[in-house]
């Protein structure tokens, strides 16, 4: 009787070690998830800034080509 709780006993460590193990592995994927979305998000937000600058720049060089025409 002893023999078979502790047998009962190490099959329930068994299944919580299982258990951890696989806790661990959603915990890894979800840090390569959120890593992948700070990622794009940060890629994102640089294209947006690039593409906002280029912008700028474009507008910066009309109104100088409007002031020399109005100068004219």
């Amino acid at each position: 009787m002893e023999q078979d709780v502790r047998d009962q006993f190490a099959r329930i460590d068994d299944r919580f070690a299982r258990v951890d193990e696989r806790f661990d592995r959603i915990e890894q994927s979800f840090q390569g998830l959120e890593r992948l979305i700070t990622d794009f998000k940060d890629s994102l937000e640089r294209e947006v800034l690039e593409g906002f600058a280029q912008v700028t720049a474009r507008f910066d060089t009309q109104a100088t080509r409007l002031d020399r025409h109005a100068a004219l």
